[in-house]
């Protein structure tokens, strides 16, 4: 972009007086001002995030207290803590994200070897889910390996049509030729 127009010209001379403007002393001066009428704003602002951590903070411990006493009380082990940084308390389960984690480790995304089309399929348990996807994914290589196998006749019928026609030597004498 750009260019010795003299519409590019005046795009250059504004803003060589915008830089300009700002290192001027007037310039200066507006930036000083501004500063020095938002800093109260900035102190006020830092001062609500830290009493917001404190409180969280506070929020925290008593909710672990909360939960280790509960324990105590159903007579079961305490809750495992959750090494997160900024996560405060004990992980509060939500229904709905609970059914869609679920229904989704109960889920198997997966190619069709008969079309190769994505589809997928929710099963009752984890487990078959899983063995469902190994078996997709057994008959896969089963298909790669056809494949492959396929490749590689293709490839070595080139190559003996290839030497047979550097030789000069026709293919089907040469298999007549065998089969006397």
């Amino acid at each position: 972009m750009g260019g010795d127009t003299p519409e590019w010209r005046a795009i250059y001379a504004l803003q060589k007086r915008r830089s300009d403007f700002r290192n001027s002393p007037a310039g200066q001066q507006l930036l000083s001002d501004f500063e020095r009428k938002h800093e109260s704003i900035k102190q006020e602002y830092q001062r609500i995030i830290d009493l917001s951590c404190q409180l969280l903070t506070v929020e925290a411990k008593l909710l672990n207290e909360l939960d280790h006493e509960l324990a105590r009380r159903l007579g079961v082990a305490p809750p495992e803590p959750i090494n997160k940084v900024g996560f405060y308390g004990r992980r509060c389960p939500n229904r709905r994200l609970e059914i869609r984690e679920d229904m989704n480790r109960r889920t198997a995304n997966y190619r069709d070897p008969e079309d190769g089309r994505w589809r997928f399929r929710v099963f009752d348990t984890k487990a078959e889910a899983k063995d469902f996807e190994q078996q997709i994914a057994e008959e896969w290589v089963k298909i790669k390996k056809r494949k492959k196998a396929e490749k590689s006749k293709k490839r070595h019928k080139r190559l003996k049509r290839w030497v047979y026609e550097r030789l000069q030597v026709s293919v089907r004498t040469s298999a007549g030729l065998r089969a006397n």
